[in-house]
């Protein structure tokens, strides 16, 4: 008899099954149906503050008990409840990777709605392990806006498109300065769309080169990276932009190294190095061996190296080192943190401490983790073998435009600054002489 039984009736037993217990152990989430063909997930904001490694994956492993493809199987509607994050609306899992193991390293990501494109898919298969992405949207939208919908949609074919992202992404919404009391549903149907082309939202508008720089000024970057952060569910991170790329095997490596570091030294963290590559290379870098290649014909360099931020010393040492193996590498040395516009890039555990949400996109947003890790106490070990390349060597002439929303943000930055320092002298007074100044941007 139990041979007879239709797939969807055993899903809908399992949910049921779910659902009680859901509602028996935790407290603070709940699952409930509307009928067979609508699920609701109502989601509270202090389930992802600061939580905990444990609680994190007691979470996972409740939430887990469906993937994606089950849900959508079974239901032609998935309801969505945003909660306030800060001033914000968040809305988590718009789609949701079925990759369900805490023992990976997850990379943090962040977006524009607006620049949502084709081009995500070649940094999805770059990356092996799971991913977590917040798209942010400008206060002039809010859940029922048509863009909101075009961008749900667009995830939903994408989700169709590519076992790749069914494997690794989970994305969240954000939407900025929310003036209402809730944040409101968002509705995701189920579809089997696959032209992703087609799916594009496209952004008809024309700004003035004023209104563009004020755009990227207003982007609310950090509480991006700290949304992400908070719905990855693995023991280890990386925070990362769009258009990062990573050498072969680079999870897997850093994650044996993670495993036998971080987990009895905490308070390190692994620094891969960074550069960049001319467009014109068709293949791009996978080893150590390819990079110094193209090094030499000038066809990569360090990453921003007109800034400085990210050059790391003995770097024809670190070429020189042979390479350990796919599963493993190891530290080349220990960096001391001694120059305040030093922005090193690193696999961490998740419990480091959080980007200041003060500060403004382009005006040492990413830096300002960094000077707290100093404070904090972090050790920066930089890591053999692995690194990361960025398509495409920006000018001096291209970084005029970020110069401009820069001097716009400069004059309200300087309270942000004092802010920080007075947060840091409290939190950690015996680090003060250990770190730079950090008086100037």
């Amino acid at each position: 008899m139990f041979a007879r039984i239709k797939k969807s009736s055993i899903l809908n037993i399992i949910f049921v099954c779910a659902i009680l217990i859901g509602v028996a152990h935790i407290s603070n989430r709940t699952f409930a149906t509307e009928d067979e063909n609508t699920i609701f997930i109502q989601v509270q904001e202090e389930d992802f503050k600061h939580q905990t490694i444990k609680e994190k994956e007691q979470q996972k492993q409740v939430s887990s008990i469906f993937t994606q493809n089950d849900i959508f199987e079974s239901a032609k509607e998935r309801i969505i409840t945003g909660y306030f994050y800060g001033e914000h609306c968040a809305y988590q899992n718009i789609i949701e990777r079925s990759i369900n193991e805490s023992e990976r390293i997850t990379m943090i990501l962040h977006i524009s709605y607006d620049r949502l494109r084709t081009s995500l898919i070649p940094q999805i298969d770059n990356w092996d392990g799971p991913i977590s992405l917040a798209v942010v949207f400008p206060s002039k939208y809010n859940f029922n806006s048509s863009e909101t919908k075009c961008v749900t949609n667009f995830l939903n074919v994408l989700y169709n498109n590519h076992t790749g992202v069914r494997e690794k992404l989970s994305v969240h919404l954000l939407i900025q300065n929310q003036k209402s009391k809730t944040c409101g549903t968002i509705i995701t149907t189920a579809t089997n769309e696959t032209d992703l082309e087609n799916a594009i939202c496209k952004d008809d508008t024309i700004y003035t080169q004023k209104e563009l720089v004020s755009k990227m000024a207003h982007y609310a970057v950090n509480d991006a990276r700290n949304l992400a952060r908070n719905l990855s569910t693995t023991k280890y991170i990386l925070i990362a932009d769009m258009d990062h790329f990573f050498s072969k095997n680079f999870e897997s490596k850093m994650l044996g190294l993670a495993k036998a570091t971080l987990d009895n030294d905490p308070k390190t963290v692994l620094v891969y190095r960074i550069f960049e590559v001319a467009n014109s290379v068709k293949k791009m870098p996978e080893t150590k061996k390819e990079l110094q290649a193209l090094l030499r014909k000038n066809k990569a360099q360090e990453f921003h190296k007109f800034y400085g931020a990210h050059s790391i010393p003995k770097l024809q040492e670190w070429f020189k080192i042979p390479d350990s193996g796919s599963e493993n590498t190891t530290i080349q040395y220990y960096r001391k943190y001694r120059s305040y516009h030093w922005e090193p890039q690193f696999v961490s555990l998740t419990d480091i401490p959080y980007h200041d949400p003060k500060f403004f996109y382009s005006l040492r947003d990413n830096t300002v983790l960094r000077w707290e890790m100093c404070r904090a106490g972090y050790k920066f070990a930089i890591i053999n073998d692995v690194f990361m390349y960025h398509p495409g060597i920006k000018t001096r002439k291209e970084s005029y435009a970020i110069d401009k929303v820069r001097n716009l943000v400069r004059r309200w930055s300087w309270k942000s600054l004092r802010a920080f320092n007075k947060r840091m002298d409290t939190l950690y007074p015996e680090t003060k002489k250990e770190c730079p100044r950090f008086n100037q941007f």
